[in-house]
């Protein structure tokens, strides 16, 4: 839902910590991104700051954004008394059932899944390859409803999410 209402990097949503999001104020600050970077011993998740100085922002969350924060957010907490000491209390948003944060590649594959389920291809450039996640997060921008016609197309992928 990040990715498709508010434009978000897949890295900026896997690097997002319940203390970027304000409930209350109904705002997310993206100021940390998580990643994968190949390295001669394998794939490395890498953390570091938004891509480029203009990342770093504060923006508004939609209500149906809120919403779904909220009640993963109560869900977490579920799995968390249910997992007991084997539960990782690490502070990101997006973690597996034990506390666990979610890497970038689990997200893309998961944005593809619901692309496909909600009739939305990926968006291919001229003589270049497929933008994938970035096609939906191109249009859309970093504000609700902007773009040319394809908030839409976010609206039924946050509606899968």
């Amino acid at each position: 839902m990040l990715l498709s209402l508010l434009g978000l990097r897949p890295a900026e949503v896997c690097g997002m910590r319940w203390a970027d999001v304000d409930l209350a104020a109904e705002t997310i600050s993206v100021v940390n991104a998580r990643t994968l970077v190949a390295t001669d011993g394998g794939m490395v998740v890498v953390e570091k700051g938004p891509k480029s100085s203009a990342g770093q922002r504060t923006l508004p969350l939609p209500a149906q954004a809120t919403t779904a924060l909220t009640r993963l957010r109560t869900m977490q907490a579920a799995e968390r008394l249910a997992a007991g000491p084997a539960y990782s209390v690490t502070g990101y948003v997006l973690v597996d059932e034990i506390g666990e944060p979610c890497r970038t590649d689990w997200l893309r594959r998961r944005a593809y899944e619901a692309m496909a389920r909600a009739s939305v291809r990926k968006v291919g450039r001229p003589l270049g390859p497929e933008l994938g996640v970035s096609g939906v997060r191109a249009p859309v921008g970093n504000r609700p409803g902007a773009g040319s016609g394809r908030a839409d197309r976010a609206a039924r992928l946050s509606e899968i999410n």
